[in-house]
């Protein structure tokens, strides 16, 4: 099938051949077919039938209750979205209560050749650890662009930012990473920024008691939560000497301390040349280094047979996370 020819006659009715051009043409703005239809269609070998009737079958457990004799009752539509060529597809079916359910679906292919279609996005798979090589390696590729192609992102643009008065110097030791807390006045270099829920738990901090012998000796590695700890690992392994942590660059009892610092915390994660959020993490003791679950694949058999991935698409509200969910995160996030 070559869906890049305009004049191909779709052979399909049912799904139209999943070729978005002849999709367009014929004035669709959105596409109804059933999963009855679409298993009938794949086994008349349509492969664009077969790869819905694919997709979907991963969440056939959400509408398992309608039993077999009852597939037509669950639709599959595929709309076009209008910022792009592409398609978004969506399931909707009776739940038992008797109202609607749906679910969104992502098809995506993980190279150029892996699917006949044009309607589809290409990605390639995601790490399944946020600690992995290959992610570290995406995060670098993303700075690099920013460097060399996003004016605001330069290391140049950020110095009208305020420093903060103090960053946490990281060095490689012979077993843990040696940090010592120093004062950030006239260093040049750049730092990462963590932005964390404190959580209940008791994170370290910097006190009256403590700043002193923080700079002089460092900090204790094994007194820091899992979260600093995979902060730091991130900065060192981008190469960055410093990072700032609320917690340990501000002196927790210092009110007067509190005070000029605090005014300062839009420019302070502005200023950052990275600022790690981590998310996922509602204690310190979690971290963010945790494995993602296994997407859902599934072979779809064109003449290279490549793998495709469909993804259900969640939605989260704009403060759903746990740094935004805190009080000091909508502080900080606020003047930024």
């Amino acid at each position: 099938m070559d869906s890049n020819n305009d004049t191909q006659e779709i052979t399909c009715k049912r799904c139209q051949d999943l070729n978005l051009k002849e999709f367009n043409k014929a004035g669709h703005k959105s596409l109804n077919v059933t999963l009855g239809e679409v298993r009938l269609g794949a086994l008349n070998r349509c492969i664009g039938c077969k790869l819905l009737a694919n997709a979907v079958a991963h969440y056939s457990s959400r509408w398992a209750h309608l039993g077999l004799g009852e597939v037509n009752q669950v639709t599959i539509t595929l709309d076009t979205l209008l910022s792009s060529l592409r398609f978004r597809v969506s399931i909707r079916w009776p739940s038992e209560n008797g109202e609607e359910s749906q679910i969104y679906l992502q098809i995506l292919a993980e190279n150029n050749g892996d699917i006949p279609f044009d309607g589809f996005d290409i990605a390639h798979p995601p790490a399944s650890s946020p600690a992995s090589s290959n992610c570290l390696a995406c995060i670098k590729d993303w700075l690099d662009s920013c460097d060399a192609d996003h004016e605001d992102c330069k290391p140049d643009a950020l110095s009208p930012f305020q420093k903060p008065r103090r960053l946490l110097r990281l060095e490689k030791g012979e077993v843990d990473p040696v940090v010592t807390l120093v004062d950030a006045q006239g260093i040049d270099s750049t730092y990462t920024a963590l932005s964390h829920c404190w959580g209940s738990t008791n994170i370290p901090k910097t006190t009256s008691m403590c700043v002193d012998q923080y700079m002089l000796e460092g900090l204790p590695f094994s007194i820091l939560t899992k979260t600093f700890r995979d902060a730091i690992d991130v900065t060192l392994r981008l190469q960055i000497q410093y990072i700032w942590i609320d917690s340990l660059c501000i002196v927790q009892d210092d009110r007067q301390d509190w005070m000029n610092e605090c005014p300062k915390m839009g420019n302070i994660y502005g200023g950052a040349y990275l600022v790690i959020a981590a998310t996922v993490a509602e204690e310190g003791a979690l971290g963010f280094y945790t494995d993602r679950p296994p997407f859902y694949r599934f072979r779809f058999e064109t003449s290279n047979g490549f793998c495709v991935r469909a993804v259900s698409v969640g939605y989260h509200g704009p403060l759903s996370f746990s740094t935004s969910r805190s009080q000091w995160g909508l502080d900080c996030s606020s003047g930024i």
